[in-house]
């Protein structure tokens, strides 16, 4: 599967549908503005 430039094996995709993918993400992960739940900043 394509997501972008990124080529996505099957069993990553088939692991994120079976419910099996965890993902491990640092301090180091950008998020979108919009999805930025944390308010307190303007």
């Amino acid at each position: 599967m394509r997501f972008g430039d990124v080529d996505l094996p099957e069993s990553l995709v088939s692991a994120h549908t079976d419910g099996r993918l965890v993902l491990f993400v640092g301090a180091g992960a950008v998020t979108d503005p919009v999805a930025d739940l944390d308010n307190r900043h303007p």
